[in-house]
């Protein structure tokens, strides 16, 4: 069976085993939907990228994106069973991985080979487009990420020490033998280092914490927000911030710039509104800082549909 790719499994020579419904062994290739082989039947394993593992959540702890271990990239390439009668798994990435005599290698669905077999390497499911790279060599795990955009390998240093995790937003968090963050671009650049906290991103920012202070940066690493303010809210929502600065909050754009008075609480945007409090009274402005829900409640929800 096809999956909406246009793409399909094709064994040769493999054992079907009816209790899991599962192929194995044997050689494995792809074909396509007018009957094409596009990846010869030669590999012990073939695969794609599932959507489950392409939009893989945004990784703001200290999370290796890698294998720690030359076992750990040894198991990451063993050959898994193809559920027989079954569809590939849906994904938005027009790549598969193959895999022969403990390499594995990449190429697109009409079979032109991007990555050829790497012995010991192993392709592990990209995020943001970075494919991760685990290469053993002497008896060592060497780390990479391929920019599926560019087909431009980028090598992490042998020597450095830090924990490489998975790109998101054209970032990837790098946590530091210190234990401080620092931040990476596509090209293995730390942009910003020394970094406490670091946010889920929303809109293509990320509110960073350096110590006990907060602010923002956009998706190169540049501090967009000076990391000044005592505390934030920790999602850029209709291209606004909520920012603190002593008793005081406030919205800050993605400027850096003071755009509304002053609050004693106040909430996240939602479809352009946001709840405000002054003096325990809750009440609703709009992107504009007009009143549109006076400051006269207990308590506002934020606006679901405006249009309600």
């Amino acid at each position: 069976m096809f999956n909406k790719q246009g793409i399909c499994w094709v064994n040769e020579g493999g054992k079907y085993n009816k209790d899991n419904n599962e192929v194995t062994k044997g050689k494995f290739g792809i074909i396509n939907e007018s009957g094409r082989v596009t990846l010869p039947v030669e590999y012990e394993d073939v695969g794609n990228f599932p959507l489950s593992q392409d939009i893989l959540s945004d990784k703001t702890k200290s999370v290796s994106g890698f294998p720690h271990t030359p076992n750990d990239v040894k198991m990451a390439m063993e050959p898994k069973g193809h559920q027989n009668m079954m569809p590939m798994p849906e994904s938005n990435l027009n790549y598969i991985y193959f895999t022969d005599k403990k390499s594995q290698g990449l190429a697109d669905i009409r079979g032109n080979i991007i990555i050829p077999l790497t012995k010991e390497q192993a392709i592990l499911p990209p995020t943001d487009k970075m494919l991760r790279l685990a290469n053993i060599e002497k008896k060592k795990v060497l780390k990479a990420y391929y920019d599926l955009d560019t087909e431009v390998t980028v090598r992490i240093p042998d020597s450095e020490t830090g924990i490489y995790g998975v790109f998101n937003h054209n970032l990837a968090i790098v946590t530091e033998k210190d234990g401080s963050i620092s931040l990476i671009d596509k090209k293995g650049q730390k942009v910003i280092k020394g970094i406490t906290k670091v946010f889920d991103s929303s809109e293509g920012y990320r509110v960073v914490r350096r110590k006990n202070m907060f602010g923002a940066i956009d998706s190169t690493g540049t501090i967009i927000i000076p990391i000044e303010y005592t505390n934030m809210l920790t999602q850029v929502s209709n291209g606004r911030l909520g920012a603190q600065k002593g008793k005081d909050w406030f919205f800050v754009d993605t400027k850096g710039n003071i755009v509304y008075e002053k609050y004693d609480r106040i909430g996240n945007y939602h479809n352009g509104y946001a709840a405000v409090c002054r003096n325990k009274q809750w009440g609703t402005i709009d992107l504009s800082n007009n009143i549109v829900v006076p400051l006269e409640w207990q308590g506002v929800a934020p606006v679901i549909d405006p249009q309600l």
